[in-house]
């Protein structure tokens, strides 16, 4: 072996047969699994394994049988008779554009007691006039927002206490108000 390939070679002198058997293996082949390429799949064995047990758990208690519906008690007769429903209007009335809308208002009375709601089912002519005057004098306009619905409901329960008194009405529930 010549001195150039002794310093080539970190100074150790080697067999030919050494030099042949190097040869031999392709620098290309792969090389046998490293325990750091063995250490990346144990994690990603345990998060696969972590994610299948969650999505499991969760499969679990979306599919659980609902619980019994709870009873709800029957209204009592009393209370019920407190509701004084009034039969729908229908008005029109006019916009900044000068066209005709309309306007669709079903809504509910409630009386303070039971002898109160037998003076409002007697009065509910007047009632409906007292408030057919209030809806035509409204504008298209006078609907817009989240608090028009607070400001007409208010504005019949003046009205209402107006036309049958007082101490009769405890609340007015608007169930419709349609504009078109």
């Amino acid at each position: 072996m010549s001195n150039e390939a002794r310093i080539a070679s970190g100074g150790r002198s080697y067999d030919d047969d050494e030099i042949s058997a190097a040869a031999a293996v392709p620098a290309s082949a792969p090389a046998p699994l490293a325990p750091a390429r063995r250490t990346r799949v144990l994690p990603m064995l345990f998060g696969g394994a972590l994610a299948l047990a969650a999505m499991a758990g969760a499969g679990v208690y979306l599919l659980r049988p609902a619980a019994p519906p709870t009873e709800v008690a029957p209204a009592s007769g009393a209370a019920a008779d407190l509701y004084v429903d009034a039969p729908p209007i229908i008005v029109s009335v006019h916009g900044a554009d000068g066209r005709a809308h309309f306007i669709k208002l079903r809504f509910v009375v409630v009386a303070r007691s039971k002898g109160k709601a037998e003076l409002l089912k007697e009065r509910m002519p007047m009632l409906l006039d007292a408030l057919q005057s209030f809806l035509r004098e409204l504008r298209a306009e006078d609907l817009d927002g989240s608090a028009a619905v607070y400001r007409v409901k208010e504005e019949m329960m003046l009205r209402i206490r107006a036309a049958i008194g007082d101490d009769s009405v405890s609340d007015v529930l608007i169930q419709d108000l349609v504009e078109q």
